[in-house]
């Protein structure tokens, strides 16, 4: 008679325990070096795929170099700016809201008025008609469009590292990289500021036609604003209301095109065009690989909405990161 063999108990817990740590190992080998890409809890949870070839794998404190990233020459259709070798900043073009900063607003076609002494950055909407600047000792101002229409330069925040115009709004980095946004709403053509911390522990914020983007000391990436294209790198949602992570590891981070001047000083030459009218994120590793996501990436196509008509128009976008410029079709590369 054959003797019947059994497992004593806690040698078949062993035996199971030890299959689901083998288990784990395998997929933690192929899963394990993907950078985690995300979206937070604010809006659902989105997420973006990268293998382990197309991603830096360091995750180290970011060494950020803001001064290479200093704006000199901006413009949008109705202005154009730029710092001369002498930190004076001069401006050109329409006047209507003050945005030249010369204390009064008209609707001449200014040439080149001196706007300000000792500035180190400018930005300037591509949408409304304000403009921003940062003095040496660290004081921000903004001219044109904003909470009390200012026609002369209006101090905005002092001891700030770094500013950005978005669509509507301002987002500044402030001593302490707090990020904080000065918003501008419409009320029957009165504005009202509402000068706001979004986010902590940020070292450089972009903006754009559509889009911020801000990057962390930590080397991630949060996006937020208008997202019809994808552009925030978060699918399904048109606008994202707050800053949302959605990429790690990252060393840079622009929205438009890697380019952060126009290299124009006439409104003839600049004809109207943007490089940043182009709704997209780009990010770039510290191997020197760059991705980019939203308008003319990919190979999807989406009905976007058009302003001021009733109708929508097709665009190829995506909200993945792809390969730069490998994957952005059809528009010209500055």
């Amino acid at each position: 008679m054959k003797k019947k063999i059994t497992i004593k108990p806690i040698i078949l817990v062993t035996i199971i325990l030890s299959i689901i740590l083998l288990v784990s190992f395998l997929l933690n080998s192929i899963h394990g070096n993907q950078p985690n890409i995300y979206a937070n809890s604010n809006v659902e949870n989105y997420s973006v795929y990268f293998s382990s070839e197309e991603k830096s794998t360091q995750n180290t404190q970011l060494n950020f170099d803001i001064e290479s990233h200093y704006k000199t020459n901006v413009g949008n259709g109705y202005n154009i700016y730029y710092i001369d070798d002498n930190n004076i900043l001069w401006g050109c073009g329409d006047n209507q809201k003050g945005q030249l900063g010369l204390g009064y607003s008209d609707e001449e076609n200014h040439s080149y008025e001196k706007i300000a002494e000792n500035v180190i950055h400018i930005d300037c909407s591509l949408i409304e008609n304000f403009m921003l600047y940062i003095t040496s000792n660290g004081d921000l101002f903004v001219c044109g469009t904003n909470s009390t229409n200012a026609s002369s330069p209006s101090k905005l925040a002092e001891n700030v590292k770094y500013a950005s115009c978005g669509r509507y709004d301002i987002a500044y980095i402030d001593s302490n990289n707090n990020l904080l946004t000065y918003d501008i709403i419409s009320e029957n053509d009165n504005y009202q500021a509402k000068n706001s911390i979004i986010l902590t522990n940020c070292i450089y914020v972009t903006g754009g036609a559509s889009n911020h983007a801000a990057l962390r000391n930590d080397n991630s990436v949060w996006t937020w604003g208008y997202n019809y294209a994808g552009n925030c790198a978060i699918a399904d949602a048109d606008i994202i209301s707050v800053p949302t992570k959605v990429a790690e590891n990252v060393f840079d981070v622009w929205t438009g095109s890697d380019k952060l001047n126009i290299d124009c000083y006439s409104l003839e030459e600049y004809n109207n065009i943007d490089h940043r009218f182009m709704d997209n994120t780009i990010i770039q590793y510290e191997n020197g690989d760059k991705y980019i996501c939203g308008a003319y990436v990919g190979n999807t196509v989406k009905n976007l909405p058009v302003y001021f008509e009733a109708i929508d128009y097709e665009l190829i976008c995506s909200s993945k990161f792809m390969p730069y410029p490998d994957s952005y079709n059809n528009v010209e590369i500055y």
